[in-house]
């Protein structure tokens, strides 16, 4: 016990040197006040349960494109998907056999149960009872990636299946029971998968309906079908131990690599070169280059109607975009503005996306409004208050370009708080963690 004390308290204090300082930066995120309904984005459903045995029942989302027609938007495939091959399933409910003879068994089916619980989110008390009364859980999203449990688990428990198949000793009764348990097994899958292919549950999702859908997902069930019943016939041979049980348990990786690699394979193999990928922002990026001169500015490429670049991809172009995409996103990270074009004027965002009424599309706008990156101003508004700031900076009496709103005390007031244009401010390096003005 003192040497597991001592193992746990030294990986304790390691971990704080991140923990501690993350931890603080996240109360200053919109995750210190997560509500509910933001927690439970991502999280799974009864109805995907047949997920487990046709991961793309509800379609996919990935690096190919995305055709997902399930619940929540296109991102809820990858994030609620739990499928763990047809083979590792069924031997996964075979492992029930063995619940009396392994204390490993039972803790682990109720691991894997649990995972699926916590996943269910608002769908399921589990979730909701964790983000009330279990410290720090209340600011986690996604409670479908608790699924990463079930695989785990399901792994194991496939295991332990397998093992006791090909090396321990089995009663008639223990070789029946699992026979029965892989039959049953097999064949509720088989009927399942003739269900859908028959259209007879058209009547319980809707998207089922459309005859496009309809034949993609007729047309994806064909190869697990197939997949199911030669899991089965395989397990089967294992089980009669006969003397091809030797090919039969290579057949057995075989199959499960196939599964796997129709299932996964492409997820984020995109036939698009990279390059090719990347450039198609170059006309854009080459503008921006040419007309700002070398000047420090921001750029607006997302609205409601779409983007002009990829969210993140002004790192690599070097381009200082206004959004992005991080997940702790500061509760400040945008100013409060009286509306959209004075935010942008705020965040110094020269160019701006804008919809191109006559082409039918988004174009790039250049403003004239923008504050600069690094300016002075003679006049400020203490407010310790962050609601009197908000509604301070939402006035029309706030004038960003000749006051700046504060909610510490700097100690001094400038004499003179009228406006001049009689100043400067010129960036002489601008660095990833440090910047140096002329002033």
């Amino acid at each position: 016990l003192a040497k597991a004390a001592v193992i746990v308290g030294l990986s304790v204090a390691v971990a704080m040197i991140q923990l501690l300082p993350t931890m603080e930066f996240a109360d200053l995120t919109f995750r210190a006040q997560i509500t509910y309904q933001k927690a439970t984005e991502g999280q799974f459903a009864w109805e995907q349960l047949i997920t487990f045995l046709y991961p793309k029942f509800f379609g996919t989302a990935g690096a190919g494109g995305y055709n997902y027609h399930g619940l929540g938007t296109y991102w809820n495939y990858w994030e609620t998907c739990m499928y763990f091959g047809i083979l590792p399933l069924l031997l996964l409910l075979m492992s029930l056999t063995l619940i009396k003879k392994s204390k490993y068994i039972p803790f682990l089916w109720g691991f894997g149960i649990f995972a699926v619980l916590f996943a269910l989110g608002n769908n399921f008390v589990v979730h909701r009872f964790f983000f009330d009364f279990v410290p720090r859980f209340d600011t986690f999203r996604n409670p479908a990636r608790m699924g990463v449990f079930l695989t785990f688990g399901a792994a194991l428990l496939a295991g332990f299946s397998l093992q006791h198949i090909l090396y321990d000793h089995r009663t008639q009764q223990e070789s029946r029971r699992l026979r029965t348990i892989l039959l049953t097994g097999t064949g509720v899958s088989v009927a399942i998968y003739l269900l859908l292919i028959s259209g007879s549950l058209a009547g319980s999702f809707e998207f089922m309906k459309d005859s496009a859908t309809f034949s993609s997902l007729k047309k994806d069930a064909l190869p697990a079908l197939f997949i199911t019943v030669l899991s089965g016939i395989l397990l089967l041979v294992l089980l009669k131990g006969t003397t091809a049980i030797r090919w039969a348990g290579l057949a057995v990786l075989v199959v499960l690599l196939i599964d796997m690699s129709v299932f996964g394979g492409e997820q984020n193999n995109s036939k698009t070169n990279p390059v090719d990928y990347f450039n198609r922002a170059k006309p854009i990026v080459d503008f921006i280059r040419q007309d700002s001169k070398g000047e420090i500015v921001r750029v607006n490429m997302r609205n409601q109607q779409g983007m002009l670049m990829d969210r993140n991809q002004g790192l690599m172009d070097r381009i200082m975009l206004m959004e992005g995409y991080t997940p702790l996103v500061l509760q400040r990270y945008l100013p409060p503005a009286r509306d959209w074009s004075q935010l942008c004027d705020m965040m110094n965002a020269k160019y701006r996306i804008a919809l191109d009424e006559q082409g039918q599309g988004l174009t790039l706008s250049r403003a004239t409004t923008y504050l600069p990156r690094a300016y002075m101003v003679y006049d400020a508004r203490i407010l310790t208050d962050s609601a009197a700031i908000f509604q301070f900076m939402q006035s029309k009496d706030f004038e960003p370009a000749r006051t700046v709103a504060i909610d510490v005390d700097p100690g001094f007031r400038p004499a003179d708080t009228s406006y001049t244009a009689q100043w400067s401010a010129q960036f002489a390096s601008y660095n990833l963690n440090s910047m140096s003005l002329n002033v």
